[in-house]
């Protein structure tokens, strides 16, 4: 298993995204547009671990990738078997862990 921590993993900065509304819309369009691929979710206090089918890795890196750009308050990991994508969002903040939570809410189309 590969495992990948994506530049901007520091947990305890202020809930700040960089990304115009625009780009915010955009975004979230790019997490929902994961929901075909991913297998399972779990929420827990610190974030949320996702996985994906291997299919769409490059998609799953891409992403993760934009996010950790633009929101550094996420910690995301990104790890690749031959399986599965397994990505962990988690944040230092009870507001962050909110995003993250909400993330993973928007992949699997689960409201609460």
């Amino acid at each position: 298993m590969m495992s990948e921590s994506i530049p901007g993993d520091t947990p305890a900065q202020p809930v700040v995204c960089t990304l115009t509304p625009d780009e915010v819309d955009d975004q979230l369009a790019s997490w929902e547009e994961l929901h075909g691929a991913v297998r399972h979710v779990a929420i827990d206090e610190r974030g949320a671990t996702l996985w994906f089918d291997a299919a769409a890795s490059e998609a799953v890196r891409a992403v993760v990738e934009r996010e950790a750009a633009c929101c550094t308050f996420l910690s995301l990991r990104r790890s690749l078997d031959r399986a599965s994508v397994r990505v962990d969002i988690e944040a230092g903040t009870q507001e962050g862990v909110a995003v993250a939570q909400m993330l993973a809410a928007l992949v699997s189309r689960e409201t609460s």
